[in-house]
């Protein structure tokens, strides 16, 4: 055999081997945000054609004019919303929620409760998955699976910086007749 096949096979093998590697390392960076998440959840944060929605939380103080949801024991307002699925940056952000490195699988997230300030809705024609944010605490919830998760500090400033640049001015306008 000559050197330029002997060359050739060398590359050919070479490129299977890091193929190989490459599909490895993007089987098993996400093992763990997957059984966080859900297949269905996770599908849902990075499928583009997604529709994606940020809404900005305070804790309850009455029955105001605000949206209300309730989020564990407590009860939010809505006080403001925007629709972000074409944003700039969107796509590196749902990327970060589900990578294994963004989360501190070490720490216990259960302890204490949580003070969420964001909500990220993504919605598609099966259903919804809401992701909500503690930025104070650091947690990361999936709110319709129940379960919270402890983020990595890049994340949460990734993720506050993005839903700073995208709030709206103004508050949530009520309903006509309410």
């Amino acid at each position: 055999m000559n050197r330029g096949k002997l060359a050739v096979v060398a590359m050919i093998g070479l490129a299977i081997v890091l193929a190989a590697f490459a599909l490895w390392w993007n089987i098993t960076s996400g093992r763990r945000t997957l059984e966080f998440w859900g297949k269905d959840a996770a599908a849902r944060i990075i499928d583009d054609s997604a529709r994606v929605e940020l809404l900005w939380l305070e804790m309850a103080a009455g029955d105001g004019d605000e949206k209300h949801l309730k989020l564990g024991l407590r009860t939010y307002a809505v006080t403001a919303e925007a629709d972000v699925t074409s944003a700039r940056g969107l796509i590196h952000a749902r990327h970060a929620l589900v990578e294994d490195a963004s989360f501190d699988w070490v720490a216990d997230s259960t302890k204490g409760g949580a003070d969420y300030t964001l909500l990220v809705r993504f919605r598609d024609q099966a259903g919804a998955t809401t992701v909500a944010f503690d930025f104070e605490r650091g947690i990361i919830a999936h709110v319709e699976g129940g379960r919270r998760q402890k983020a990595a500090a890049k994340i949460m400033e990734g993720w506050q910086e993005f839903a700073s640049r995208h709030r709206p001015a103004s508050r949530i306008e009520s309903p006509p007749g309410r």
